[in-house]
């Protein structure tokens, strides 16, 4: 129930407020748990407010850094010990 309503005041911070709010939503929802909607709001963040000339410009600032942030998430849940995998 936390991941859904997680996701869904996600994808509406990304309409309606703020970049750095989204970003603080994208972070806590990557700590609780393995979050493939965070690449898609990252794209759709990048798609609707980047400026950009062709699709490879877009990729630039939030799409790569949610995509480094899900990396290290990853990383860091499988490394550590005290991490609860349920």
């Amino acid at each position: 129930m936390l991941r859904v309503l997680l996701s869904v005041s996600l994808f509406l911070s990304i309409l309606l407020l703020p970049w750095w709010v989204s970003t603080a939503i994208a972070i806590f929802l990557l700590m609780s748990k393995q979050a493939y909607e965070v690449l898609f709001g990252a794209l759709l963040l990048d798609l609707l407010y980047g400026n950009f000339q062709s699709i490879s410009d877009v990729l630039i600032s939030f799409t790569v850094g949610a995509v480094l942030l899900f990396l290290a998430a990853h990383y860091l849940r499988g490394a550590l010990i005290f991490y609860d995998n349920r």
